[in-house]
């Protein structure tokens, strides 16, 4: 697939611009997301494998810019993350399959909430 452009996917929601679930893959591969808004930018859940992203431009979310949870051999190859209310980048696993394999580089996160949190914010 060559573009994803979503604006505000799911306010308020847990889905996101770009999501892949259950199981979904391989042989997945976009080369350009671009998200404004919305609860998330990309989500890759429930054993999800298989997928690539070259590019990711990330604004504005109300979770996280990015968030890879029991994923498998998946690489994000680049982009930007910005204002996200959340991380701008989460990798971790949950009740499914345990992520592994998982690539993200060249990747930038910037003014994220979580990382300017004090302690008053909690």
């Amino acid at each position: 697939m060559e573009t994803v452009d979503a604006v505000n996917p799911d306010p308020g929601g847990g889905y996101a611009g770009f999501r892949v679930a259950n199981g979904a893959g391989p042989d997945i591969t976009v080369q350009n997301v671009t998200v404004r808004g919305g609860a998330r930018g990309v989500f890759g859940i429930s054993g999800s494998h298989g997928f690539t992203i070259e590019n990711v431009d990330v604004e504005e979310t109300e979770v996280h810019g990015i968030l890879i949870q029991d994923g498998q051999n998946a690489s994000i190859n680049g982009g930007t993350a910005r204002n996200t209310y959340d991380e701008g980048v989460r990798i971790d696993s949950r009740s499914g399959p345990r992520a592994r394999c998982v690539s993200a580089r060249a990747l930038g996160w910037y003014e994220t909430t979580r990382t300017h949190r004090t302690q008053s914010d909690s």
